[in-house]
């Protein structure tokens, strides 16, 4: 079972799922430190 924790803008009252929007950062993250990680063994070979 997976909890749904949701927020809502104060602004304009969109529901915001929290799990998503992290989920989403920590993937942009890892796919960038990665990229950055095999720029650096390709630049040393």
């Amino acid at each position: 079972m997976q909890n749904k924790t949701t927020i809502q803008c104060p602004n304009c009252a969109t529901q915001i799922d929290v799990n998503e929007v992290l989920s989403l950062e920590l993937e942009k993250s890892l796919t960038q430190k990665h990229a950055d990680e095999l720029e650096n063994n390709r630049q040393k070979t």
